[in-house]
């Protein structure tokens, strides 16, 4: 592979081709990655709305990092102050730093911090250290408790106006989620995230009536997987508030 190419170009290896490389060059097969339109999705909305400091839990072989630095290097080009923190436990130890030899290749690395560990560690300290960002990706371990707790962490971290991403919401943990920060926490939901192709859905929604019932099998068929809101304010619920979600 070349030494330096385009990130434009390392999006369409890693989603066309389904490969990338480690730190030691060796070639890596890329499983599970966000889809093509939703990286186009994610750069078209912080290239819009200026989204300049993001954070992503779940970083694995890098295709949503190469995305996010993507974007973020044209808005560095206009003069804003520019970061992406990615929270990852797993980047050295199951990748060999795949994302960050991806980011290395196209010059995005100055916008890059790999926060090595456990989102709900991370997340938490860049949230007592002060940060505020304006965009944070979920796409971490996908059981209900820790992606509550990365959202939860991820609205703490956000400023009013920042933009909230979740990715695999065929999944009831994530179902669930969405359906607690609109009950817990002032959001706006964001349409235009992009769909699978109907075939896709068709099947997904047959396999998952007959596996787990006909509401999942529903949200297959017409959810798409990639979830974007708006904060819309600081809020906290009272101390004795409860609502089932």
């Amino acid at each position: 592979m070349k030494s330096k190419i385009d990130a434009v170009s390392i999006l369409e290896q890693m989603l066309v081709e389904n490969k990338t490389y480690d730190l030691n060059g060796d070639e890596l097969k890329v499983t599970g990655p966000i889809s093509k339109k939703e990286a186009n999705f994610i750069m078209k909305i912080i290239k819009r709305r200026k989204l300049s400091m993001c954070v992503e839990t779940g970083v694995a072989y890098g295709v949503s990092t190469i995305a996010i630095c993507s974007a973020l290097s044209e808005l560095e080009k206009s003069g804003l102050e520019c970061k992406h923190w990615g929270a990852d436990p797993c980047q050295n130890s199951d990748y060999n730093g795949a994302a960050i030899a991806a980011l290395k290749s196209c010059n995005l690395d100055h916008l890059f911090e790999l926060l090595e560990g456990p989102s709900h560690v991370k997340l938490a300290k860049l949230a007592e250290e002060g940060v505020k960002v304006d965009m944070v990706f979920i796409d971490g371990w996908h059981t209900f408790d820790y992606t509550l707790i990365d959202v939860f962490l991820a609205d703490q971290l956000l400023k009013p106006g920042g933009i909230l991403l979740m990715h695999d919401m065929q999944m009831p943990s994530k179902q669930k989620v969405m359906r607690y920060l609109f009950s817990h926490r002032k959001y706006r939901r964001i349409t235009g995230s992009p769909m699978r192709t109907l075939t896709r859905r068709f099947l997904s929604c047959i396999k998952n009536t007959l596996l787990k019932g006909p509401r999942m099998g529903l949200v297959h068929l017409t959810q798409p997987m990639l979830f974007a809101a708006e904060k819309i304010q600081d809020y906290e619920p009272n101390h004795d508030f409860f609502k089932n979600f």
